[in-house]
């Protein structure tokens, strides 16, 4: 799907989704006065997704009661969650893809966690729906032909996918790792202890790119969450940014490298910052975000490093 028609299927949805829209008989679990991005005005103006979200919120909120040891590993899905949300906006049927990508969410939120053992072929690479992977090797990576996925299977249709997989010779481990994270790996960067695995989202609006690490990691770390703070927003190169872009986002990342660091160890990404993951060739500046971990290998902090303008990018 090109950029152009990205937003033409934006745009006419959002022609019937006008700022300020409420919803009265089923209100979301957000205040629709105050919805800004476009799959909030489109939850807004369809009872039914209102009435989805309003579930899914209520699931999100017990889960994290449920489950307090997981708490940042639920803010960090639920941020994902909402990525994949946004990108509804680009499908061929917008509606019918929030409507999946909630009923996902409900899925995942509702399952209680699986006990420790042994994972055989369909079950997922973890001790529960969103929790830790198992150890993984390059035979993660599946090499066959994604095209037949997007041709026979619909959105959402994730036994589709996998059976398209495993059809076509993926191993155990792949297919494990398909149905953790709705997708499948594409690359697998060996670094020892920690390694980066590179996948791509099952039907996500015009293939969104996810990146992780691995092994050796008390929970997997998603390297395409990074938020711009209150310190970044006072920098001058972000405020240039900015100005040109305001409603951007970082799209498209890519593993650059791996440091040593006095506490641990620094992984560092790029990413491009865009208005949509569909506009990655109309890119407004490139950043360069670092991970770094500590001694043990958990997570300590994020923060951006770069963040260059291109030749090319929108302008106001």
């Amino acid at each position: 799907m090109t950029a152009r028609r990205v937003l033409c299927v934006a745009a006419c949805l959002l022609a019937v989704v006008p700022f300020g829209s409420v919803v009265h008989a089923d209100e979301p679990s957000f205040d629709c006065r105050k919805a800004t991005t476009w799959s909030e005005r489109a939850v807004c103006a369809d009872a039914a997704l209102a009435a989805l979200d309003k579930e899914v919120a209520g699931l999100y909120r017990e889960a994290r009661a449920r489950q307090p040891h997981r708490v940042d590993e639920l803010k960090s899905e639920q941020r994902q969650w909402l990525r994949r949300r946004e990108q509804c906006g680009s499908q061929p049927d917008p509606a019918q893809c929030l409507t999946a990508v909630y009923r996902q969410r409900q899925a995942e939120l509702g399952m209680p966690p699986a006990s420790p053992g042994t994972v055989g072929q369909g079950q997922a690479a973890s001790t529960s729906p969103r929790g830790r992977l198992l150890p993984l090797t390059p035979a993660v990576v599946w090499h066959g032909d994604s095209s037949a996925i997007y041709q026979q299977c619909t959105f959402g249709d994730d036994p589709c996918a996998l059976r398209i997989m495993r059809a076509q010779g993926a191993s155990d481990e792949a297919l494990r790792f398909a149905e953790r994270i709705n997708g499948w790996a594409v690359e697998f960067v060996e670094l020892g202890p920690v390694d980066v695995v590179s996948a791509v989202g099952t039907f996500a609006a015009n293939t969104l790119d996810y990146l992780f690490l691995v092994n050796a990691i008390p929970d997997p770390v998603s390297l395409d969450d990074y938020r711009l703070t209150a310190a970044d927003r006072a920098r001058s190169d972000v405020r240039e940014a900015l100005s040109r872009l305001p409603d951007g986002s970082f799209f498209n990342h890519r593993f650059v490298r791996k440091e040593t660091t006095p506490r641990g160890s620094r992984f560092v990404v790029e990413a491009d910052y865009a208005r949509c993951n569909a506009c990655r060739n109309e890119a407004l500046a490139r950043a360069q975000i670092a991970y770094d971990l500590d001694a043990d290998h958990r997570l300590i902090g994020a923060s951006l490093l770069t963040l260059k303008p291109t030749a090319q990018g929108p302008t106001r």
